[in-house]
């Protein structure tokens, strides 16, 4: 019997990992023979919600994340799944702040050989972040120097000479990996299912490309059934917390209605709602940020009518 493969889909907080699955999800005819396991650092289940659909087989890792504190849960739930269900594939999207190196050290854990085996790892960029790399450290290097492909996400948002220049500073630095630029994660899946060559070698990276001290990362929530002020939504977001990175969830307003909605890098985008959740759901993930503050900050939004 041939070994389940594992698509590792990696990538920095935001960068569009699960529209990469979304598209992958809608492109197959049959999802027989597929599991999907979705890792979030936050307690809420988001983007599992996100991706929820009729014969889908779904396993969420909240709360943590599955090169560390979640590895042990990870390695329980593949040996589990791999024993009841013996996949074709598994399709693991990690979460933002996960090192892939970790990731690929972990999944080749004596538990899981000749029963399964990475077929290759796949990090998503988003195509605004390149410059700021030096700010977000080695974790967001790491992720590229393990990628066996490097999905350039979200080139609608940068100048249309830059996607080029993008491309081939990747190839440059990281030129064990494919490159391929997308908008909204649309990957085209003969590439995204190209299994990847098994010699491979990581890029290498000096801490002069990045940051020498690794950021730590904290989330917050809330969940409520109440609605909000659209006010209230409004002025959160003109005074977010400091050191937020990224934030998601839908949000029931006072007039009844319901928007799902993503944050990144500044920019504010609405989605159409979620049926699964009538409530308000928001998640915070955030570097350097006071933890305690942006909850009280979150929760404040309730107390206004």
């Amino acid at each position: 019997m041939h070994p389940t493969k594992i698509y590792v889909l990696s990538g920095f907080l935001g960068a569009g990992k699960t529209s990469v699955v979304r598209h992958m999800l809608c492109s197959m005819p049959d999802l027989l023979g597929t599991v999907v396991m979705v890792n979030e650092f936050g307690q809420l289940g988001i983007d599992g919600q996100l991706l929820e659909r009729p014969g889908l087989n779904l396993y969420q890792l909240v709360n943590g994340c599955i090169c560390c504190l979640l590895e042990h849960d990870l390695l329980i739930t593949l040996g589990r799944v791999l024993e009841t269900q013996k996949p074709q594939r598994i399709l693991l999207e990690a979460s933002g702040v996960a090192d892939a190196a970790n990731l690929r050290r972990s999944l080749g854990d004596s538990s899981l050989q000749d029963k399964a085996q990475i077929a290759k790892i796949v990090t998503v960029l988003d195509a605004r972040m390149w410059e700021r790399r030096a700010a977000l450290g080695k974790l967001f290097l790491s992720q590229l120097a393990q990628a066996d492909q490097i999905v350039l996400n979200k080139i609608d948002l940068i100048a249309p000479d830059k996607t080029a220049v993008l491309e081939a500073a990747l190839r440059a630095h990281f030129p064990q990996a494919q490159v391929v630029s997308t908008v909204n994660g649309e990957v085209p899946t003969a590439f995204f299912w190209r299994e990847a060559a098994n010699n491979f070698t990581p890029a290498p990276f000096s801490v002069g490309f990045g940051q020498n001290q690794e950021p730590g990362f904290v989330a917050c929530h809330l969940q409520s059934s109440s609605s909000i002020s659209r006010d209230a939504f409004t002025a959160f977001w003109s005074s977010p917390p400091t050191g937020l990175l990224r934030s998601k969830g839908q949000v029931l307003f006072t007039d009844g209605s319901r928007h799902f909605f993503d944050w990144v890098d500044g920019q504010l985008d609405w989605h159409d709602p979620l049926d699964s959740i009538k409530g308000t759901y928001l998640a915070l993930i955030g570097s350097g940020m006071d933890a305690d503050a942006a909850q009280k900050q979150l929760d404040s939004l309730l107390s206004v009518s």
